[in-house]
């Protein structure tokens, strides 16, 4: 999965994208104002038959951590659109604002059927 989400968003000029924690934060300013870190929020199998699953469907969060100073509308749009060519369903997303760190924090929701 860690590796379809790298491929979508190529070419977008975003940080690192790290599974679960940002192990480099601290040691990278341009990787701790700018970057993904993406969890399952579910994983189950759906349409069974013979009691094994047909499709196993896995829902994400995205988490991209921004400076509170940069734009965000025009790569957000990208970035819903590059998850949907890969073959996410199209995200929602939430825009939270993080006082401690002044970092915006926009989480998308999306979904990937196997």
């Amino acid at each position: 999965m860690h590796d379809r989400i790298v491929t979508a968003f190529s070419g977008l000029g975003l940080g690192g994208i790290f599974r679960d924690v940002n192990d480099s934060i601290g040691n990278d300013d341009q990787v701790s104002e700018n970057y993904i870190v993406w969890n399952y929020a579910d994983n189950r199998g759906s349409n069974f038959a013979d009691d094994e699953p047909g499709e196993v469907i896995s829902t994400l969060q995205i988490h991209w951590f921004i400076s509170e100073t940069r734009q965000f509308d025009s790569t957000l749009a990208s970035m819903r659109t590059a998850l949907q060519t890969a073959g996410f369903t199209y995200p929602s997303f939430t825009v939270l604002y993080e006082k401690e760190t002044h970092m915006r924090h926009i989480v998308m929701s999306t979904e990937f059927e196997e």
